[in-house]
């Protein structure tokens, strides 16, 4: 599938080097993101894990989200927020959940606490992270495992530090 994947990208006018501008005009940056954020759904071990088959309704909530100079309130908005976040279960196994947070602030990591609604105690959190420096090639780095351990504060809810312009998937299982 990646192989398939470079081929039908590379056939499509916005996957030329004029079209890659968003990377510093380096195609093969936007190559190598565009494939480690769909492995992050599809492939995050590198073992054929994926996200579940079943979204699950996700809120984010950022006190300290930018102002909009856009606004002639100067008000936060939707279009600055720093953290998204989906979570999805699968319909056979509504047991283990996999949560993909982003964060796209490029300069600063962030702690962000979750708080889950869920019929299931977790007990076990894995990690898996994505992490670029913007438009380097060599510094995009994953979907790979994060080693250590997260604890749970209460009843499904924990805290972890989504490192500055990173995707991370989160599998929480009992």
């Amino acid at each position: 599938m990646r192989g398939r994947g470079r081929e039908v990208f590379g056939k499509h006018p916005a996957a030329t080097r004029g079209g890659a501008r968003a990377t510093g005009g380096n195609i093969e940056t936007a190559y190598k993101g565009i494939a480690a954020a769909f492995a992050t759904w599809v492939d995050y071990d590198g073992h054929g894990a994926a996200a579940g088959d079943t979204y699950i309704a996700t809120t984010v909530q950022d006190a300290n989200r930018p102002a909009d100079p856009n606004r002639p309130d100067n008000a936060s908005t939707q279009t600055l927020e720093r953290i998204t976040a989906y979570a999805t279960f699968d319909a056979a196994d509504p047991s283990r959940m996999v949560i993909v947070a982003t964060n796209k602030d490029i300069n600063s990591a962030l702690n962000v606490g979750f708080s889950i609604t869920h019929p299931q105690r977790f007990t076990t959190l894995e990690r898996y992270q994505v992490t670029w420096a913007n438009g380097a090639v060599a510094a995009i780095n994953g979907p790979t495992k994060v080693v250590g351990t997260i604890p749970f504060t209460g009843t499904n809810a924990f805290t972890v530090s989504l490192p500055a312009q990173s995707i991370t998937v989160l599998v929480l299982k009992p």
